[in-house]
């Protein structure tokens, strides 16, 4: 009776502060997104102090010191793209740590370790792919296939001629001249080879396609949109 008449009992819920990372985004517009979470209990700033004390690393990355010559970010493309959950409470490190360990969880389960296998280059390696999958890509079904053109033109020792691994490090949506000629090892028309680094944070789609290419012959991509399809790519043989 006297439970009946004290009525329900309210548990107080704990406050839960949700972060969206989309993917595709860099380090810097992640940065700006954690500005952007209202409730959050940290800055994109302390953030990005967090990230310059490099104590938090990702297992399929190597380490912020011992970054490729050339690299601009350590923790380009590491940070996962997911939806985070935190507390009035929480830390930078609390949120990083949750980045990286989903990261190197996905890439657990889509076969990361054995990459030098399956696709011949190291796990990071195929991470900086992925990231070049994810800024050319408009339609998911083609990420593979784009996959197999730059895998296909990496082992024909081609340059890649992605121009946007020389967008991320210009900054300039369009491209000049003088971008193009660069000698910078972001610039894969004049640098063979992958970029140092990721250029965005790559999806597990993304990712997924970069360790598994669609089989076929494609060394060249155009956008065309083929079949009046936004975005969609026409794919070609060698001439």
């Amino acid at each position: 009776l006297e439970v009946l008449q004290a009525g329900p009992r309210y548990v107080e819920q704990k406050i839960q502060i949700r972060v969206t990372i989309p993917e595709g985004l860099t380090v810097r517009q992640i940065i700006r997104e954690i500005d952007e979470v209202e409730g959050m209990p940290f800055t994109g700033a302390e953030f990005e102090d967090e990230l310059r004390m490099q104590h938090i690393v990702s297992n399929y990355a190597p380490s912020p010191s011992a970054m490729p010559p050339g690299a601009l970010e350590p923790y380009e493309g590491l940070l996962f793209p997911d939806t985070y959950y935190l507390g009035p409470e929480s830390t930078p490190e609390e949120l990083l740590t949750q980045m990286l360990t989903r990261f190197d969880e996905v890439l657990t389960r889509l076969g990361y370790g054995a990459a030098p296998q399956t696709v011949g280059m190291s796990a990071y390696e195929t991470v900086v792919l992925a990231s070049l999958i994810e800024r050319e890509a408009r339609i998911g079904s083609e990420r593979a296939k784009i996959s197999r053109v730059i895998h296909n033109r990496l082992a024909a020792d081609w340059y890649l001629g992605i121009d946007a691994s020389n967008i991320y490090v210009t900054g300039h949506t369009q491209l000049t001249p003088t971008d193009f000629k660069s000698e910078s090892p972001y610039n894969t028309r004049q640098t063979k080879g992958l970029p140092p680094t990721p250029i965005a944070a790559a999806g597990r789609a993304s990712l997924e396609a970069a360790v598994a290419p669609e089989a076929g012959a494609w060394m060249y991509y155009v956008r065309t949109d083929e079949g009046g399809i936004m975005g969609a790519h026409t794919f070609a043989l060698d001439a």
